[in-house]
This record gives C-alpha cells, structure tokens and sequence, in this order.
C-alpha cells in the first residue's frame, strides 16, 4: 500500500466532502424557502410514480432530446458509481478491485458506452443551456438566503 496514495485520496475524500457539505447546505436552504407540497395517502401509487418518474425518467422524456440528455446523465452516473469505488481501490492498491464487480467485462462495456453516453449528454445538455437558451430556464436558480 503506498501511504502518499492513501494520503492523496483521503484528501480527496474531505475536500469533496466538504464541497457536498456547501452544496447541499445551500440546495437545503433553497428547499426551504418553498412552500410545502400537500402530499396525500395512496403510499403505493405514491412509489409507482417514483419509481416510473424518477428512475424511469417519464415526464423528462415527454421533451425527447433534453429528456434523453437527462436520462443519458443520470443513467450514466448510476453506471457509473462503482467504477469510483473500484478507482478509489486501486488507488490504495494497484493489484485490488471491488470484488466480483471490477473483474467483469460486461461491466467494463457498459462502463464505455454509458462513459461515452455521460460525455455527449453533458456536452447537448451545455448547448441547450448556454446557445439554445430556452425560455423555460428562466429564473431556474434559487435566490440565495438573506
């Protein structure tokens, strides 16, 4: 194990830490500023939507090519995940990986196509934001807090 390498990634581990700590302290004072949504019984119907509108990216695909950009991103850092955790591992320890997992070359396929999927999804998702400029993003950010 090389100690500077454990160095490195503990360091790595904190300022990202500390970096989400920020983010999402401040997307939670955002949130907070919202009015509260009335949400009902029906916990079933409520996980049916969930599970088909967030996973299933329903309602972001109604606007096909910036709901396949979406989908491409998110998918592709669901992929994506544990190849984190099997750099982070070999880092440490060139000779070790994520059991199972980081052996497989199905995995290491997928690892490329969503790879290559997450680059040209942020790619379209940076045109669309920065030289289409739809309407529907105006105002899209959250007032910091006074």
């Amino acid at each position: 194990m090389n100690p500077l390498a454990a160095i490195a990634l503990a360091a790595a581990i904190a300022i990202g830490g500390l970096a989400f700590a920020r983010r999402a302290t401040s997307s939670s004072a955002c949130c907070d500023s919202a009015r509260p949504a009335a949400r009902g019984g029906e916990p079933g119907r409520r996980m049916r939507n969930e599970l088909t509108d967030v996973l299933g990216q329903r309602k972001l695909l109604q606007r096909l090519g910036p709901g396949l950009v979406h989908a491409f991103i998110f998918w592709g850092f669901c992929v994506l995940l544990p190849t984190i955790l099997i750099a982070m591992i070999g880092i440490v320890d060139r000779h070790s990986t994520l059991a199972w997992l980081g052996h497989q070359g199905w995995y290491a396929l997928l690892v490329d196509l969503f790879a290559t999927l997450v680059l040209l999804g942020v790619a379209a998702a940076l045109f669309i934001r920065k030289v289409q400029r739809p309407r529907r993003f105006e105002g899209a950010t959250c007032a910091k807090p006074t």
